[in-house]
Order: structure tokens, then sequence, then C-alpha cells
């Protein structure tokens, strides 16, 4: 709520401020009144549709929950849903994602793919294997940043296949900045994860039920294995 209400201020700021630059203008060219009433309509309607058109939703929420639920629910998202073997990456800010066999680049494919490049310590696991950026993306134009900040795996302590849920901005979950899944079956891993690793500073915390409801695990930073709760999570966040 708090993002977007400040989309709405910023665009409400330009039309005033186009609105004002337009009456120095027509005020020097001494317009006739009647002129200067329909194009003053004209520039409300103008800097009124572009302060709408700034209004863009996300799965980043500062501190609130229900629409957290509600907008992890879009379907218009490019969230991927991996095949059987298969390990992903989705970051929420780009609106990408992409998917590939366990234990293939995944990193590498990202960057050839799209164009970013998934910001995550070397030797951290990611789709079957251990991470090396550098080496990934060596030869590869990868001009946007893609910061991960949780990763869940099939397996425990990080094994098998893995969905890593990414953003694009480099203080991931400071300031109060949440990101999560109300529904891990919309991806295809309701009931699969076992295990999960957190990045920057952002924990992870895993739900038995829809909505962020029921038994839990976390917040923790890192989990080699959920104990009751191994392959019964039904919904994942992500905050600090």
């Amino acid at each position: 709520m708090v993002q977007h209400l400040s989309y709405v201020h910023s665009g409400c700021v330009f039309v005033y401020e186009v609105y004002s630059l337009f009456f120095v203008y027509v005020s020097e060219k001494k317009m006739h009144k009647y002129s200067v009433a329909r194009l003053s309509i004209l520039m409300l309607a103008i800097g009124a549709a572009l302060a709408l058109s700034s209004v863009t939703p996300t799965l980043a929420v500062v501190g609130d929950s229900d629409e957290e639920i509600e907008a992890s629910r879009r379907v218009d998202k490019a969230m991927p849903i991996p095949e059987a073997g298969e390990s992903c990456w989705y970051d929420i800010s780009l609106d990408e994602g992409l998917c590939v066999p366990t234990g293939e680049d995944l990193i590498a494919a990202v960057a050839e793919e799209t164009g970013a490049r998934i910001m995550i310590p070397d030797g951290e696991w990611i789709g079957g294997r251990a991470a090396d950026a550098d080496k990934s993306t060596a030869g590869l134009v990868a001009p946007l940043a893609s910061y991960a900040v949780s990763t869940i795996y099939d397996g425990a302590s990080y094994g098998s296949s893995s969905y890593t849920m990414a953003v694009g901005r480099s203080a991931t979950c400071s300031g109060g900045y949440a990101y999560g899944y109300a529904s891990l079956s919309a991806i295809g891993w309701d009931n699969k994860a076992s295990s999960y690793r957190s990045f920057g500073t952002c924990k992870t915390k895993l739900w038995e039920n829809t909505d962020y409801a029921g038994s839990s695990h976390g917040y923790y930073v890192n989990a080699t294995s959920l104990g009751a709760m191994n392959n019964k999570a039904s919904s994942w966040r992500v905050a600090q």
C-alpha cells in the first residue's frame, strides 16, 4: 500500500507542475478565455492519465500482509511452474522467470535468456549446483541485477530441485519490505519444500496452509530440514 500511494502522490505532483507551467504560458500569451478553458481541461485529462498509468501492482509490500496475499494471486505474472526435475528462478521486480533441468547452470541460463544476473553468494546451492556467477556469466551481457532473497529446496540440506525468489533491490528486505507466495500450488511447489536458505537481509518462513496460516517453520535464515513441516508447506514468505 505504501508503494502504491507513493506512485499516486508522484503523479499528482506531476499534474500540478504541468498545470502551473501551462498557466504561466497562457498568461504571457494573453490567450482568449474560451481557449484557455478548453486547453485547461485537456491538460488536466492528460496529467491524470499519466498519474494513473504510473501505478504498477507488485508483490513487494511494506507491512501489509492482506495486500501481499492479494497480489500473490495475480494470474498475469510470469511466475514459472517447473516440470518434473526442474529448478526455477523468479524475480518479482522484473516480472521474469525461468526453469531449467536441475543440475544445469540456472545463473547462466537466466543471464542468456533475460539479461539478468542472479546475485547470490558464490558456493550457494541453486538449481542443484554451487553458484559461481562470474564463471556462469562470463562473455554474457547481463546488465540487470536480480538479488536472491530466498531459495526453497525439494530435498533436505539444500538438495535436489530448487525455487529461488529474487528482487531488483540490493537492500532486499531492509526497510520493512516483505515478499511471498500465499499459495505454493501456484508455482507447483505445494507440499514439496524440505529445506531453505535466505540471502541479504532476509529470513524465510513457511506455513502448512495457504494464506500464511496454520503450523509454520521460521522466520530463520537457513534450515537444513523442516522437521514436522517437511513436504507440508503451502505458503512462503520472506521478511527481515
